[in-house]
């Protein structure tokens, strides 16, 4: 069901179509839309709105704006694939083959051709592969405690 006009949406649409990547505006609604995943009613807004995205850029056309689109769709699902809930990669995982998989068979311009492969290859590897996704979220939380300087070091 989705709540149009609901602040999960405003958060999902900020989260998406910010101006600028690495603003930290930006970043904060990232993090509270992963924070939002753990809420089923808002994860099935998330959801909706991602999938509605991604089903309009993989219907066949030119133009720049699809192209930025997918890019931030696939930005805002690696994202939560890293810090969302498991209810949200159970849902990725059951849609995945038909929203992310068909975006890495698509042309784009020099622009956003790297990135948006990139991101493709990181999302079904880890819908596919629960290893991967488990190594790069203890990854984030060791950079996290790293970053609070609480990290326990590691010898080499």
């Amino acid at each position: 069901m989705l709540f149009l006009g609901s602040s999960t949406e405003s958060k999902l649409r900020n989260g998406m179509f910010k101006d600028a990547f690495g603003d930290v505006l930006w970043e904060f609604e990232l993090l509270e839309l992963s924070i939002l995943t753990f809420e089923p009613r808002k994860l099935a807004t998330i959801c909706s709105v991602l999938e509605k995205k991604l089903l309009k850029v993989l219907v066949p056309s030119q133009g720049q704006t699809k192209q930025l689109v997918a890019l931030k769709c696939l930005t805002v699902l690696l994202y939560l694939c890293q810090w969302g809930s498991g209810s949200f990669m159970n849902w990725l995982r059951s849609r995945y083959t038909a929203i992310v998989v068909p975006l890495g068979a698509m042309g784009y311009s020099k622009t956003y051709a790297s990135a948006v492969y990139a991101k493709v290859d990181a999302v079904v590897r880890f819908c596919e592969d629960d290893e991967a996704l488990r190594v790069s979220r203890d990854s984030l939380d060791q950079l996290r405690l790293e970053m609070r300087g609480q990290a326990i070091p590691t010898l080499h």
